[in-house]
C-alpha cells in the first residue's frame, strides 16, 4: 500500500460535476414550471438548454470522478501494474464490487439503495457517451430523445449515492490515514450537498 499517491483530477472531476450541478439546479424550478404549464416558448428552451445540459456535463464528471477513485482505490492497495494488467479492462461496477473485496476480503452491501443509484447513474452516462444514432423521421420527433435529462436523473440522489459508496468502500478498511484521505476525496461533494 502506498500513503504517496495523489489523484489530483479525481478531485477536479468531482468540483466541476458540483459547479456544472449547481448551474442545471439553480434553474430548474423555473423550468419545472415551463414544462407544468407546457409553454415553449423561446425562454423555455433556454432553460431546458441551460438545465438538461447542465444536468448531462454533471452526470459525466461524476461518473468520471467514481472512475478515478475506484482505479486509485484499486492501484493503492493492489499496485498500478496488478490493477492495470488484470483488472481495468472491467466495466466500472465490476471494479466497484470486485476492488474493495480483494483489498480487504468483504464486499460493500449491493441490496443498499446507493448501488442501484450508482448503477443507473452509469448507464445513463454510458447512453450519452456513448450515444448510438437511430432512424430520423422529421414529422415524428420524440422531444425526449433531444433532452428532458433531468426527468431521468435526480442529481442530489446521484451526490449523495457517491458519498456513500465511497463511505461504504472505505468503511471497510481500518486504517487511519484512509480515513483522512476519504474526507479530503468527500469534501467537495458534501458541501454540494450540504448547500443544496
Amino acid at each position: 500500500m502506498s500513503y504517496s499517491r495523489l489523484n489530483p483530477r479525481q478531485s477536479i472531476f468531482f468540483k466541476t460535476a458540483c459547479d456544472f450541478a449547481k448551474k442545471s439546479l439553480e434553474k430548474l424550478d423555473n423550468y419545472k414550471t415551463y414544462v407544468k404549464n407546457d409553454n415553449r416558448d423561446l425562454e423555455y428552451y433556454e432553460l431546458d438548454s441551460i438545465v438538461n445540459n447542465n444536468a448531462c456535463y454533471s452526470l459525466i464528471f461524476l461518473c468520471l470522478g467514481i472512475e478515478a477513485f475506484i482505479y486509485d482505490f484499486g492501484a493503492r492497495f493492489l499496485g498500478d501494474n496488478y490493477v492495470k494488467m488484470y483488472l481495468d479492462k472491467l466495466d466500472v461496477i465490476s471494479k466497484i464490487v470486485i476492488y474493495p473485496r480483494l483489498v480487504t476480503g468483504q464486499e460493500i452491501d449491493r441490496d443498499k439503495k446507493y448501488f442501484g443509484d450508482i448503477k443507473k447513474l452509469i448507464k445513463i452516462r454510458n447512453e450519452f457517451v456513448h450515444s448510438k444514432s437511430k432512424d430520423f423521421i422529421p414529422d415524428n420527433i420524440n422531444e425526449k430523445d433531444i433532452s428532458d435529462f433531468i426527468d431521468r436523473i435526480d442529481l442530489l440522489t446521484c451526490f449523495k449515492s457517491t458519498i456513500e459508496l465511497i463511505t461504504e468502500i472505505y468503511s471497510l478498511i481500518n486504517d487511519t490515514n484512509e480515513k483522512y484521505i476519504m474526507k479530503i476525496e468527500l469534501k467537495d461533494l458534501k458541501e454540494f450537498i450540504k448547500n443544496n
